[in-house]
C-alpha cells in the first residue's frame, strides 16, 4: 500500500505541532529568514518532513532524500540500492515526491512533479493574503490552485497518469491579518475533492504567539 494524502497530512500535522512546541516564538523569527525556513522544513533529522516520514505508519521502511535531481524531497524504499559515482539510487522505489517553494512560482514546482512518477506528490507553498514576505503576490490562493489543477489537467490531457496518483498541496497562509510576518496558518486540498481545507487553526497559534 502506498502512502496516502490522508495519512502524509496526519504525519505533517503532527510534526508541524511538535514543532511549534519546540520553537516556540522562535518560528516567527524563523520564517522571515528564507533560508533558515527552507532548513526548517528540509533538512536533516530535524526537519519537519524528515519528522513527517518518521510519523508515517508504514509497512515498508522509507528513507529520506533532499536535492535528488532536482527535486526538493524524496521518501523512497526498497533493498540493495545501486548508485552512480553522484551518489543518486537508480533503483529505489519513490514513494512520495515533496516540491518546497520557498520564494518563486509554484508552477515551475508543479511542473516538475506532473513529470515524475510517484504515488504520493506534495506540493508546498505558500500565499499570505497576496503578500509575501513583502512582496505583492498576484493572485489570490484559490486562483493560483485553480491554476496547479488545470496544469494537471492538460498534462492528463496530453497522456494520461495512473489514476490512482495522488496530489496533495499544502499551503501556508496568514488569515486574518495583512502582516507578511505574522503567525502561520496551513490549509491543503487533493485532486480528489480540489477543495481547500484548515489543517491548523489560530488554537494553535497561542502556543507560539
Amino acid at each position: 500500500m502506498a502512502v496516502t494524502a490522508k495519512e502524509f497530512l496526519r504525519a505533517f500535522s503532527s510534526s508541524w505541532n511538535e514543532k511549534v512546541q519546540e520553537k516556540g516564538s522562535k518560528l516567527k523569527s524563523v520564517y522571515t529568514d528564507p533560508k533558515k525556513w527552507n532548513r526548517l522544513l528540509l533538512n536533516g533529522k530535524n526537519g519537519i518532513l524528515h519528522s513527517t516520514m518518521n510519523e508515517l505508519t508504514y509497512d515498508k521502511k522509507l528513507f529520506y532524500q533532499t536535492e535528488w535531481y532536482t527535486i526538493d524531497a524524496l521518501y523512497v524504499s526498497g533493498k540493495n540500492f545501486d548508485r552512480d559515482d553522484k551518489g543518486y539510487w537508480l533503483n529505489a522505489d519513490l514513494e512520495v515526491l515533496i516540491e518546497h517553494e520557498n520564494w518563486g512560482d509554484e508552477r515551475e514546482e508543479m511542473w516538475k512533479l506532473l513529470h515524475w512518477n510517484a504515488p504520493l506528490k506534495v506540493l508546498i507553498f505558500y500565499d499570505y493574503l497576496g503578500r509575501y514576505r513583502g512582496r505583492r503576490v498576484k493572485g489570490g490562493v484559490d486562483s493560483r490552485i485553480q491554476a496547479l489543477w488545470k496544469m494537471l489537467d492538460e498534462s492528463n490531457n496530453f497522456f494520461k497518469e495512473n489514476e490512482e496518483t495522488e496530489y496533495l498541496f499544502i499551503i501556508g497562509t496568514r488569515e486574518g491579518t495583512s502582516d507578511p510576518d505574522d503567525h502561520i496558518i496551513w490549509k491543503w486540498a487533493t485532486n480528489e475533492s480540489r477543495r481547500l481545507k484548515p489543517l491548523t487553526s489560530r488554537r494553535l497559534l497561542k502556543s507560539y504567539g
